[in-house]
């Protein structure tokens, strides 16, 4: 039975085809860090090394962390390593990562506050009963109140905002495993500490909120085990794929980025949307006249009075009517215009059956499933494919 974790379902939702990549198909590729990721394993090494050695009652001053840090970045660092940030090289992270040390150990010097119990703690456990899961804890402490305490450690360049972490999913599982693992754990609270800015957050969750957490992971889970497709999903997080030569979005940019300028321009697919640019130009600056001769023509209709305007072999007919115009969707107008009609009891006389809405509904299960279930036998599969434009995009 496959054993899921975080990282997966992770994966699958920023992009099932990198699930199927990375998961089932596993091509060879040749693995390279980002910047971000290897400063981040430096310093969990190092925060590891100082709460590890105090299980044995063994402290680590800052000065020897500090040479423990600056010993694993030589010995792992490689000049392969990718830093995508235009104006920044390797010592800005250095710097980053032994600033975030030394932020850590004199906040929380001389650690008394809580009693570690492990670091990188696997903890296997099931949801629903049905799904296999593991994970990796950073650290596992338990206060002096007798609360299990999930610590997380976080090298990220940007601080969360509450959604983000109300929305977070990894560690409400640790604290479901925890509980599966742990019969005294009726309290456990979750720590992030966001190491570059010497931020921590805490948060304990409610019995409702990891039932719902478990039963969305659950969901995920179904979908990606019911997935035949595993379609690519374009991201902010393409940039940092491991596989972009096996993406059906991304393998013919690669393909014929390094390319002479000779075969680059006599490449089948370049010569194609060469071409397609080039007509939607055409046909952007065609409606741009026919508009605008559109208007010419209402204006000389209207000034010689009449409402037939000749042609060579055409006639041009120019009709009027009074229609009524309401406020757009977006507009706050708009709220208050339906609240009237539902009240009045006459929303179902203007109201619309929108297929698009009916398709994302039925697509992602937002509705109960019997009834979407008697839903679907009114919709025939098929299948729309469209072709749009759009700029290549230097990458941060």
């Amino acid at each position: 039975m496959k054993i899921y974790s975080h990282s997966m379902v992770s994966t699958y939702e920023n992009c099932p085809h990198q699930f199927k990549l990375k998961y089932i198909e596993k091509p060879e590729i040749e693995k390279i860090d980002g910047i971000e990721a290897f400063l981040g394993k430096r310093v969990h090494e190092t925060l590891e090394k100082l709460h590890k050695e105090l299980i044995l009652s063994k402290q680590n001053s800052l000065d020897e962390l500090l040479e423990f840090y600056k010993s694993s970045w030589a010995k792992n660092y490689k000049e392969n390593i990718v830093i995508r940030k235009k104006g920044y090289g390797a010592q800005n992270y250095y710097d980053t990562g032994e600033r975030a040390i030394k932020d850590y150990y004199r906040r929380y010097y001389p650690f008394s506050h809580s009693r570690t119990l492990s670091t990188e703690k696997l903890i296997q456990f099931k949801l629903r009963d049905s799904y296999d899961f593991r994970g990796y804890v950073d650290r596992l402490d338990i206060s002096e109140d007798g609360i299990y305490e999930i610590h997380d450690y976080k090298t990220s360049m940007s601080l969360p905002d509450n959604d983000r972490l109300a929305n977070d999913r990894q560690l409400a599982l640790y604290h479901i495993g925890l509980m599966q693992n742990y019969r005294d754990a009726e309290k456990v609270r979750l720590v992030w500490h966001y190491l570059t800015f010497d931020k921590e957050f805490t948060m304990e969750r409610t019995e409702e909120e990891l039932e719902e957490i478990e039963a969305k992971t659950v969901e995920l889970i179904k979908a990606i085990e019911s997935d035949v497709e595993y379609k690519p999903r374009e991201n902010n997080l393409c940039g940092y794929c491991d596989y972009p030569e096996y993406c059906p979005a991304k393998k013919h940019i690669i393909k014929t980025e390094a390319l002479p300028v000779d075969e680059f321009l006599n490449d089948d697919g370049v010569a194609l949307a060469n071409q397609y640019v080039e007509l939607k130009m055409h046909t952007k600056v065609l409606n741009a006249q026919i508009d605008e001769l559109k208007a010419r023509i209402i204006a000389y209709a209207q000034k010689e009075g009449v409402t037939s305007v000749r042609g060579s072999d055409k006639i041009l007919r120019v009709t009027e009517k009074n229609t009524l115009k309401f406020p757009s969707a977006s507009k706050p107008e708009r709220k208050k215009l339906e609240a009237l009609i539902n009240e009045a009891g006459k929303w179902t006389d203007v109201s619309i059956l929108s297929a698009d809405k009916l398709e994302k509904i039925i697509m992602d299960s937002l509705w109960d499933k019997n009834l979407i279930k008697k839903i679907a036998v009114f919709a025939e599969p098929d299948k729309e494919i469209t072709v749009r434009q759009s700029n290549l995009k230097e990458e941060d």
